[in-house]
């Protein structure tokens, strides 16, 4: 039997390990830099427990101990387990500041009495239990990927996947279909052989957002959009479909910050198009631009932004999905301004920006020139935004503008044509099937799909892997039994509290409030109590919100706020139920108050004169973290309920312009999982599926150090919670 030698990583390659995990990569991932199993990458972080060598850190505790990461490599090698033991002993004994080498006599001695001083396991710990978090998520229900021979015909469907499928182009040969699928649980490249009829080959598998793929004129280059490298990057790489190891060669032509989007060769395969986020006071406009291909000589081709002739429609302004005209003398764009999105022709040299057609967004180009795009169709109890990027027909004109010619049918919405070069057929994404998933009565027609199979994913952090599971339902909570709790959104108004299994099925209303909206709910796991707002969300401090509580049966429904009138909102229980704290004033912001469990002595928590929400109490019910304006946008700010011991979870973040917002805790008090849009947006806004095209879930630890990136999509991820809980026989 041959082996393979062993490997030496040189001090290089293991700075490259740190860096890579420090961003959030999978071992596997990192493994295959170097050609190894994961199992090479972990022997090296597990010498120093998953901490960079050499540095000085903090360990868990109250109040934490700084010890160098050098010493505790020392201590780790000895012994498997030593760092998780470390841990606890610090977090029961209470030490403070210790020198290294008093830490590592005390560590030494107490070796064989870990398992003795480890504190009391959760009360919802047992055999067959898993870390979850569970997140809202704006997802669509279901893409699938549509194959049209002819015009206005109606088409196959090319993917069956439950999972998401968009963003599908042809190869210059038209053999292969290159797409978007988040059947992997993130976004990633496939190919699919039409010709041949052989299943989707999996061109990138790395834990970041893979999308909006183009190839080069001579079929050797994709050039596509990732995350990998931590906000949204055009990349280019080989296209390899039979070995599928292109992705070992892939080049971050942009690296910056903001945003880059949809690439598109120019017909000679010199240069490449696609849409960009300028700094614009974080509004979101992208605007076109044209570089190298090999990134050099960027200049910008639209119209900069508006800012004054625009300020009440800011969010809805941009110009984007850039493709060529066939001779590669011009681009083709639209531009969305408050008569919504048209379809546009510039030249190269920035002049002759003309009006194609009225009304349409992510346009291409036919075999014969014609300038494609799919138009908005108004559906009834859908207001402008929605349709914008919700429903469609794709339609065509000369490129002139002249001769509006239907290119699809009208029995569903379809996005994003792509058309083969030798023939007249055309790709798209458009809605799939949602046979088998879980809707929940008076849902609105885009809040079906309540527990997307595509959105659950594993994550990794230094000391666990956790389930990540997003629904369709907001500010979801687990219950003691393991289920989800969250609020769904009916057609025309607000909804109820809905109890579901953790894959969505099984679905029944908890508490509904007559006439009203129940929503920021938090549960008390170990008391077996639920406390929910109830009342308008996003209203003024004036507006009466009023914090209720009630059974886990939803039995026993009290008003706790009654007689504390104003605007009492996002609440959040201890564990043990001895305790709320919640946010006062209005949708934007207020101060964080504290009160027991059955309403009695509400109280504020500080006096600052910052804009502080979304609370949420520590395990043991000793510790609040909100997000606060204190400093630049929203950061989380973490004390003791007594108004002690406060500081700023992330205090290298204080300066830097971006929001941190609905912290909880880990079971165990150790991390916390929150939303951030500090990795920008990862798609243009009007072609998203969401209210706001950012937030991804992060984790921080308590004690300090780098918050790690959980999820990486082109949805919304908001609130979450994060629980142990028994995962259902078979999930995947």
């Amino acid at each position: 039997m041959k082996y393979r030698p062993r490997i030496y990583y040189s001090d290089a390659q293991k700075a490259l390990m740190w860096d890579r995990w420090k961003e959030g990569e999978s071992l596997h991932s990192i493994a295959r830099l170097f050609d190894r199993g994961h199992a090479s990458v972990q022997r090296i972080l597990l010498e120093t427990g998953g901490i960079r060598p050499g540095a000085d850190i903090l360990l868990v505790g109250r109040p934490p101990i700084v010890i160098n990461a050098t010493i505790l490599e020392q201590l780790l090698v000895i012994e498997d387990g030593i760092y998780t033991c470390i841990l606890r002993l610090n977090w029961r004994l209470n030490m403070h500041r210790l020198e290294p080498a008093v830490l590592g006599s005390i560590a030494f001695a107490v070796l064989g009495a870990c398992t003795d001083i480890a504190p009391e396991p959760p009360a919802d710990a047992g055999e067959g239990l898993a870390e979850a978090i569970v997140y809202t998520t704006t997802r669509p229900p279901n893409f699938d990927i549509y194959l049209f021979d002819e015009p206005d015909q109606f088409p196959r469907r090319l993917t069956d996947d439950p999972a998401m499928d968009y963003n599908a182009v042809f190869s210059p040969d038209g053999r292969w279909v290159v797409f978007t699928s988040e059947r992997g649980g993130n976004a990633d490249l496939y190919a699919l052989d039409v010709e041949r009829g052989k299943a989707p080959v999996r061109l990138t598998r790395h834990i970041a957002m893979d999308d909006a793929a183009s190839f080069s004129p001579d079929g050797r280059q994709l050039a596509f959009v990732s995350t990998r490298d931590g906000n949204a990057d055009i990349f280019v790489m080989p296209f390899l479909p039979i070995d599928a190891n292109g992705e070992d060669e892939a080049v971050n032509l942009t690296r910056r910050p903001g945003g880059d989007f949809n690439p598109a060769f120019s017909p000679d395969g010199s240069r490449i198009a696609y849409s960009r986020i300028d700094e614009f006071d974080g509004r979101g406009a992208t605007l076109i631009y044209v570089m190298g291909a090999d990134g050099s000589d960027v200049r910008r081709l639209s119209a900069p932004w508006p800012s004054a002739e625009l300020a009440e429609r800011e969010h809805w302004y941009g110009s984007g999905s850039p493709t060529w005209s066939r001779d590669g003398s011009a681009l083709y764009y639209y531009r969305i301004n408050h008569d919504g999105p048209a379809i546009r022709r510039v030249a190269l040299d920035g002049s002759g920006d003309t009006l194609i057609a009225p009304s349409g967004l992510y346009p291409a180009v036919t075999r014969d020139g014609r300038v494609a795009f799919t138009q908005p169709q108004p559906r009834e109890g859908m207001d402008a935004e929605d349709t914008f990027s919700r429903t469609g027909r794709i339609f065509s004109v000369a490129a002139d503008g002249s001769g509006l010619r239907p290119e699809s049918d009208a029995a569903r919405s379809y996005f994003a044509p792509d058309f083969d070069r030798e023939s007249t057929r055309m790709v798209s994404h458009g809605p799939g099937p949602v046979e088998g998933r879980t809707e929940v009565a008076g849902q609105n027609a885009y809040a079906y799909a309540f527990a997307p199979p595509d959105a659950r994913l594993q994550a990794e952090l230094p000391d666990r892997v956790l389930e990540v599971i997003g629904i369709r339902g907001y500010f979801p909570a687990f219950m003691p039994t393991g289920e989800i709790v969250s609020t769904v959104i009916r057609d025309g108004g607000p909804g109820p509290l809905t109890v579901t299994a953790i894959d969505g099925s099984d679905p029944r209303v908890l508490f509904d409030p007559p006439g009203n909206f129940a929503w920021g709910v938090s549960v008390a796991r170990q008391s077996g109590h639920v406390v929910v707002a109830v009342g308008p969300p996003q209203a003024s401090g004036e507006a009466s919100v009023d914090i209720w509580k009630l059974g886990i049966d939803g039995s026993d429904a009290i008003n706790l706020t009654a007689d504390f009138e104003g605007n009492n909102a996002l609440p959040h229980i201890s564990a043990d139920g001895s305790r709320i704290v919640f946010r006062r004033g209005g949708a934007g912001g207020g101060s964080i108050y504290v009160m027991d469990g059955e309403g009695g002595y509400p109280r504020r928590l500080g006096d600052s004169p910052a804009i502080e929400t979304m609370p949420a109490l520590s395990p043991d019910g000793e510790w609040v973290v909100f997000s606060t304006t204190a400093v630049e946008e929203r950061k989380l700010w973490i004390q003791r309920v007594d108004g002690t011991d406060g500081r700023l979870l992330e205090p290298d973040r204080a300066d830097i312009i971006d929001m941190s917002m609905h912290p909880r805790f880990s079971p165990d008090g150790i991390w916390v999982v929150f939303t951030s849009n500090r990795s920008g947006f990862n798609d243009e806004w009007p072609t998203g599926w969401f209210p706001q095209p950012y937030g991804e879930l992060w984790a921080v630890p308590v004690a300090g150090g780098p918050a790690i990136r959980l999820t990486h999509n082109k949805w919304e991820d908001g609130p979450s919670d994060w629980a142990s809980v028994r995962l259902p026989v078979g999930w995947q």
